[in-house]
C-alpha cells in the first residue's frame, strides 16, 4: 500500500496554499486536490467531514448527511430508541447535528476567537461558536416540547458527538489543530 504521507506531499499542492485558498465566513477553503493529499488515511466519514467542511462541497455535505443517518439510526437500535413510524425524528435530527458541527454559527462577543481580552470568553466556553438552542432543534426537528426534553435531548447530543468525533478524527490525521482563522 502507497504510503500515505508520500501521496499528501505529491497531491497537496504547496505547503503554505497561498495560490489556492481563499476566506470564507469560516475560514480557509482547500481545493479538491489539496483536500486529497491531506486525507490520506482517513475514514470514509472523516474524509467526508473534511470535505463538507473545508472544502465547503455541497455534495460532500449530503452524503456526510445520510452517513451520520445511519450511525444516528445504529444508535437508536442499539440502545433501543422509541420512535414512531412514519415520523422522520432521527433523519431530521442527524441532519441538524451535521449542520451544527460542519457550519457553526460564530459567538458574537468573542466574534468566533473564544476569548474577549486576555481571558476566554464565558458566553461560547472558549470555542468561539455558538450551539442552537433547545428549542431551535426541537422546532426544527418537529418534536413536541415535552418529549424533546424527556427523550430526544441527550439523544441529540449523543448524535452531535459522532460528528464532533468526525470533526476531531480530521484534525488529529491531518496534524493540523486548527485550519480556521
Amino acid at each position: 500500500m502507497p504510503n500515505p504521507e508520500l501521496i499528501a506531499l505529491l497531491t497537496a499542492g504547496s505547503a503554505l496554499f497561498k495560490d489556492h485558498e481563499h476566506e470564507t465566513r469560516g475560514g480557509v477553503v482547500l481545493s479538491r486536490c489539496e483536500l486529497a493529499g491531506y486525507l490520506a488515511g482517513m475514514t470514509h466519514g472523516a474524509a467526508l467531514m473534511a470535505y463538507a467542511k473545508w472544502g465547503q462541497d455541497e455534495h460532500s455535505m449530503q452524503q456526510l448527511i445520510a452517513w451520520v443517518r445511519v450511525v444516528a439510526a445504529g444508535m437508536a437500535v442499539e440502545q433501543g430508541w422509541e420512535v414512531v413510524r412514519g415520523q422522520p425524528t432521527i433523519l431530521n435530527l442527524a441532519a441538524i447535528a451535521t449542520y451544527e458541527v460542519v457550519m457553526p454559527m460564530v459567538h458574537e462577543v468573542c466574534e468566533g476567537r473564544g476569548v474577549v481580552g486576555f481571558k476566554t470568553c464565558t458566553g461560547c466556553n472558549g470555542t468561539g461558536r455558538k450551539s442552537l438552542s433547545s428549542r431551535a432543534i426541537q422546532e426544527a426537528a418537529g418534536i413536541e416540547r415535552m418529549s424533546w426534553r424527556r427523550h430526544w435531548e441527550g439523544r441529540y447530543r449523543q448524535i452531535v458527538k459522532a460528528v464532533v468525533e468526525l470533526d476531531a478524527e480530521v484534525q488529529r490525521s491531518s496534524g493540523v489543530v486548527r485550519l480556521a482563522g
